[in-house]
């Protein structure tokens, strides 16, 4: 009877062993420089939060989603980053004011993580807040760094017990015009000190939904990292704390706090991003999730339609006409995003068809825009971007 328990004990050992084990390298983690992806935002209330450990199950087949979201990645090119390896659009806010900017990433042998951001200059008149007519708000075109290395959300190789933490200091820089402050030009800076502690405090098995629920559970065998995100803003005006009426006038509020635990789960997967993210934070919990193994198929890829929009720009109220390799199923869906990926225009198209025509919302405001066209199953079909004018 020793001689059966024995074996028996000895392959559960190195079974859990090899379990522990579970590490991501730089080779296993697929992120291309041009890729598209789809991720889904779930309910809050729906979502426990994770539990570290050993050899354990989390189960979220149960989630449902509430929206889509798309991120089109493309390959960086841009002298103030030589060494990213993609960017995305992305709004940058500044309180009510957002403007358009491009987060450069990069992935090589040691991390994946972000570099910072790039924009050209932009200007808002601000006569609603300071009451001068020709008061102004300037962001200076700029690459505005995240340290002077960047962050990193993953290293390289990274298993169960790695830890490490990034610091940095992260600056926002604006020049005002405010007659009545005796404001030309001047120049001001919003400087964020902040702090990432991250740490895999687990492995084991993440359950899901299989295609939106209309397929089987898939179960991934992952890595669950969670990461503590601290930061204090300050801003400045001339070189000096700006003035508490200036403060007042912008809702802006000098040495703000904003904290972060965020739990992300990676697994071996084709997958190069977290499969499940969930952000308890004091701005709001936030969770989105990737429920199927669509992966992050090249925009280039067969696999994703090739399509074209006309007009581009498109003047406000007209109608946009979207032609395709080849037909689209029926019952799929096109979602018009703004930057940060929430749809301002959705619309069902009910028969199979290669060409369709759509009258975006009159809602919709000037800037670029993506669209997306998704299966019934919330398969990304085609995507691409479209300047409303």
């Amino acid at each position: 009877m020793n001689r059966i328990a024995l074996p028996t004990l000895i392959l559960l050992f190195l079974t859990t062993n090899l379990a522990a084990q579970m590490t991501i390298t730089a080779e296993s983690f697929n992120r291309p420089a041009t890729w598209a992806d789809v991720f889904f935002v779930a309910r809050e209330s729906e979502v426990a939060i994770p539990e570290g450990g050993e050899n354990q199950v989390w189960d979220y087949s149960n989630v449902q989603y509430t929206d889509d979201r798309v991120r089109n990645y493309e390959a960086a090119d841009n002298a103030e980053y030589p060494t990213a390896t993609s960017f995305y659009s992305t709004p940058n806010t500044f309180q009510s004011f957002t403007y358009p900017s491009g987060l450069y990433e990069v992935k090589d042998e040691q991390r994946w993580g972000e570099l910072g951001t790039f924009f050209e200059t932009q200007n808002f008149g601000i006569t609603p807040l300071t009451g001068g007519p020709t008061d102004t708000l300037t962001f200076p075109g700029r690459a505005a760094r995240v340290g002077e290395s960047g962050t990193r959300r993953l290293i390289f190789p990274t298993t169960f017990g790695s830890s490490w933490v990034d610091e940095f200091t992260g600056s926002e820089q604006f020049e005002l015009s405010v007659a009545g402050f005796g404001l030309n030009g001047t120049p001001g800076e919003r400087r964020g000190v902040n702090r990432a502690e991250r740490e895999v405090i687990g492995y084991g098995q993440l359950i899901l939904r299989g295609d939106m629920g209309n397929a089987p559970n898939v179960e991934y065998e992952v890595l669950l990292v969670r990461s503590i995100e601290t930061s204090t803003d300050s801003i400045f005006l001339g070189g000096a704390p700006a003035p508490a009426p200036l403060l007042a006038a912008f809702q802006l509020t000098q040495g703000a706090m904003a904290a972060d635990t965020i739990y992300e789960f990676y697994g071996l997967t084709d997958i190069g991003a977290p499969l499940f993210r969930y952000n308890t934070s004091t701005a709001g919990d936030a969770t989105i999730f990737r429920p199927q193994r669509q992966g992050i198929t090249s925009v280039s890829n067969p696999a994703l339609l090739r399509s074209a929009v006309y007009p581009n720009p498109a003047p406000a109220g007209s109608r946009l006409s979207f032609a395709f390799s080849e037909a689209i199923p029926a019952r799929s869906t096109f979602v018009l995003r703004s930057l940060d990926g929430r749809p301002v225009h959705r619309q069902s198209i009910g028969a199979a068809t290669d060409i369709i025509s759509i009258i975006p919302s009159p809602l919709v405001r000037p800037g670029v825009y993506i669209y997306s066209f998704l299966s019934a199953e919330g398969r990304l079909l085609g995507s691409g971007k479209v300047l409303m004018e």
